[in-house]
C-alpha cells in the first residue's frame, strides 16, 4: 500500500489560514492525553480571512481542522484512529461544523535506510529535551511493513507529520476534498 504525507492544500484559491487553538497549550493535541477530550469545544481564530476549507492545518502547530464532511469521511474508514473535538471559529461566520481532528496513533514507521533526516542532539541549544528525536526530514520514506493496516498516523518521534494511506487519499479524491498528499514510499 502507498502512504502519503497529509497536509492542507496550500494552493487552494483565496484560502483561509487558521491560527492556534485559544487558551490551551497546543502541543497537548500532538500527544493527546484524556484531559484534552474533557472540554466540550475549543475556540480557533482565523489568522487570515479567506475561503473555508474542508481540511486545514493550523499555522504554528499543524493541528488538523476538519469540516463535517471530513469527519463523516473518516467515520467510514474502519481503522482510522482519530477523534474529533468540536471547535468554534472566532471572527468568521462559517457554513459548517468544524473539528480538531486528533490523530491518536503514533508509529515508528520510518525506513531509516531510505530516508534522509536529522535528529536533535543531546546538547541542542533550543530543544535538548528532544535529544534523539527527528528534527527534520529531507526525504521521508515509510516502511510499509511497519505501517500495514493503519490508515492514518503520526510518526513516532516526529509529531508534526501526519501519514495517510492510499485508502484515505482515494476517499478524499472521491469526495472532492482539497488536500495535499505527498508520496512517502
Amino acid at each position: 500500500m502507498k502512504y502519503y504525507d497529509l497536509m492542507d492544500d496550500i494552493n487552494y484559491p483565496n484560502r483561509w489560514y487558521l491560527g492556534d487553538v485559544l487558551d490551551v497549550d497546543n502541543w497537548s493535541f500532538l500527544d493527546p492525553s484524556p484531559s484534552i477530550f474533557e472540554k466540550d469545544t475549543y475556540e480557533l481564530e482565523v489568522y487570515q480571512n479567506g475561503e473555508e476549507m474542508d481540511l486545514t492545518l493550523t499555522e504554528a502547530f499543524g493541528l488538523l481542522v476538519a469540516s463535517e464532511k471530513v469527519k463523516k469521511l473518516f467515520e467510514a474508514v474502519p481503522d482510522a484512529a482519530v477523534r474529533f473535538i468540536p471547535v468554534t471559529i472566532t471572527n468568521k461566520k462559517v457554513s459548517t461544523n468544524y473539528y480538531l481532528m486528533i490523530t491518536m496513533l503514533k508509529i515508528d514507521a520510518v525506513d531509516q535506510k531510505k530516508s534522509d533526516f536529522t535528529r536533535y542532539e543531546k546538547n541542542d541549544p533550543v530543544r535538548p529535551d528532544f535529544a534523539g528525536k527527528y528534527s527534520g526530514f529531507y526525504k521521508l520514506v515509510i516502511d510499509e511493513s511497519k505501517a500495514a493496516g493503519h490508515s492514518i498516523f503520526r510518526i513516532e518521534g516526529y509529531d508534526v507529520t501526519i501519514i495517510a494511506s492510499e485508502v484515505v487519499k482515494q476517499k478524499f479524491e472521491d469526495a472532492g476534498i482539497a488536500a495535499d498528499f505527498t508520496p512517502v514510499n
